[in-house]
Formats: structure tokens, sequence, C-alpha cells
């Protein structure tokens, strides 16, 4: 045993096998890294497309109902979200831009976003679909609750 101590120590020997045991972590490194950057940049538009979905289902889900809000001097106003409101604080910037991505990195995740933005999509098509008024706010109401709805399944909720 302490020749072996003895002759492990010996400077060519130690430093050969230093430099092997260095090489093997940077080959490993180097196949491991690419594939957690792209995992981690999946995660991020995932995390990103959510957050945005969120902050969307926020103010969908008081589209159209009466609520209060508290101004800087204190005083307490009753509000209503109109429609043109609703839809110019509606924002899908994030999905527009990285939901080609998100299909290619995870299907499944893109699905389950696509099926809850359409809602969002097809309301900003209504207004050339139809010139009744009526026909318009009846589609309009129906596509936010069902944006709603489906959001409310996701368990965004207590976000």
């Amino acid at each position: 045993m302490n020749n072996f101590i003895q002759e492990s120590l010996n400077p060519t020997v130690f430093w050969g096998a230093f430099s092997a045991v260095c090489t093997a972590v940077g080959i490993i490194i180097a196949l491991l890294l690419p594939i957690y950057q792209k995992y981690k940049r999946h995660k991020d538009i995932e995390n990103l497309i959510k957050a945005e979905m969120i902050r969307n289902y926020k103010i969908a889900k008081h589209a159209g109902q009466e609520h209060s809000i508290t101004l800087p001097n204190g005083t307490t106003q009753k509000v209503m979200t109109s429609k043109a409101e609703t839809m110019r604080l509606i924002n899908m910037k994030f999905w527009h831009e990285y939901k080609y991505k998100l299909a290619d990195n995870n299907p499944q995740s893109y699905n389950k976003f696509n099926e809850v933005y359409q809602h969002l999509e097809s309301i900003d098509s209504i207004e050339t679909l139809s010139k009744d008024k009526k026909i318009k706010d009846f589609l309009y109401l129906e596509e936010i609750k069902s944006f709603v709805e489906k959001c409310s399944k996701l368990d965004f909720e207590d976000k």
C-alpha cells in the first residue's frame, strides 16, 4: 500500500492522472451543457407564457364586472371594465413570439396553452366576423367566459 501511495505521488504519475480526470470532467460537461441549456431555455419560455396567461386571466376574470379600486387618496371607486378596455389590457405578445418554439420543444405544453389562448385569439377576430353589435357582444362574453374557465382549470386562481 505504501508503495502505491509513493508511486501515485510521483509528479509525472500524479499530473498525468490529474490531467486525465480533468479531461474526462471537461468532456462530460461539454456533452451535458447543451442539453441543460436547451431544457432551461424551454422552461424559461414556458414560464414566460404562463406568466402572461396569468396576467391575462386576472384581467379577463373582471371583464364586464363591477369591482372597486382604491385611489391613492384612499377613496374607493366602483368601476366596470368595458369590452374595449379589456381587449386593450389583454396582451398576447409572448404567446405570439414563442408559440412555435414551444411547439417545437414540447408539443404537450404547446397544446395546453394553445387550447386556452384560442379563446383570446378568437376575440380579436370577432370584429371582422359580424357587424351586428349584439352578436359581437355575445361572442365576446362567451370567449371571455371560456378563457377564464380553462385558466381556472389550470389552477391559476391562487396565483
